[in-house]
């Protein structure tokens, strides 16, 4: 379960775009044919043969396919609910008989108010952060004190949602908790391959790559951001704890005797994310920043607003 698990993982989404994409070209290029008329006379006329996809339409599902994919991965790359967040993407694709789909969507509202806090501060790192590429300046104290809270709320995200996991738990059965640790080890191999990037690499698939398209950046400009990353990085995940916890989670889970309180050392394993993602992102900011001119910081400040804006809400208040 590596790199296969994170294409397949990736390719639900564009699959399903893709059909969608498809089916939406065949109903705008195929015309019913008309009523004929009563009658001798009557003439049926053909119905128009469907039309060959455009060069355009081709252009437009491929850039909805990119879309896709790279908010999947950015999903992944600012992951703000921890080991819980990953059992409730799990959920989404279960196929649970229609009976116990209400029960589940119970379940999966109250995972996210478990998880609403550690969102909510992960927003304000990103408000901030947004606040700082438009000024020009991040304000890195205030930046550092938003994330201190962020790894709190973290911190405190698995003794929120162990009702939730315990209530998950005994509404599936064993074969769907099987299935469910499955996809809760695909989740966390997306999340170690996304985060794993080079930060200063500058691939066109790279967190830079897009930047650079997404800004007009100069090559200049680019090098210039490429070699500021590779000073001083922040440090690797300690997926070590990571996968410590979600080892004993998809062990534990398929049994009779799962208790989702005697697995605490999910804390330590969902600060580690936290922590990852949220370095990174502030580290990428705080060094792209003094290198952009004003019009790319006020773009890139509208898009990191617009990312915030585009987060699916939660359910707790």
């Amino acid at each position: 379960m590596h790199r296969a698990n994170v294409a397949s993982t990736l390719a639900i989404v564009l699959v399903v775009l893709s059909a969608a994409c498809s089916k939406r070209n065949e109903t705008t290029t195929t015309t019913s044919a008309p009523a004929s008329a009563s009658g001798a006379n009557a003439v049926t006329i053909p119905s128009a043969m469907p039309q060959q996809p455009t060069e355009e339409a081709n252009a437009t599902e491929e850039q909805d396919e990119k879309e896709a994919a790279d908010e999947l991965k950015s999903h992944y790359r600012h992951h703000f609910g921890g080991v819980a967040m990953f059992v409730k993407i799990a959920t989404d694709s279960l196929g649970v008989p229609a009976d116990e789909q209400a029960k589940l969507d119970k379940i999966r509202d109250d995972l996210d108010t478990a998880i609403k806090p550690a969102r909510d501060a992960s927003t304000a790192v990103m408000t901030l952060l947004a606040d700082g590429v438009q000024a020009g300046k991040v304000d890195t104290a205030k930046v550092d004190a938003a994330v201190a809270k962020r790894d709190a709320a973290a911190k405190n995200v698995h003794a929120a949602a162990t009702d939730a996991l315990d209530r998950l738990h005994a509404t599936l059965t064993p074969e769907q908790r099987t299935a469910l640790v499955e996809k809760v080890k695909a989740n966390e191999e997306v999340w170690k391959e996304t985060n794993s990037e080079r930060i200063g690499e500058k691939g066109k698939e790279t967190r830079l790559g897009r930047l650079a398209e997404e800004l007009d950046l100069s090559p200049d400009q680019v090098d210039k951001i490429s070699a500021a990353l590779e000073k001083n990085p922040p440090p690797k995940a300690d997926e070590k704890t990571i996968d410590a916890y979600v080892d004993a989670f998809d062990q534990a889970f398929p049994t009779d005797t799962f208790d989702a309180k005697s697995f605490m050392q999910a804390n330590a394993a969902n600060m580690a994310m936290a922590r990852q993602g949220t370095q990174r992102m502030v580290y990428f900011y705080e060094t792209v920043t003094p290198l952009l001119t004003a019009d790319q910081r006020a773009k890139l400040a509208t898009k990191l607003r617009d990312r915030i804006q585009e987060q699916p809400p939660a359910q707790g208040k």
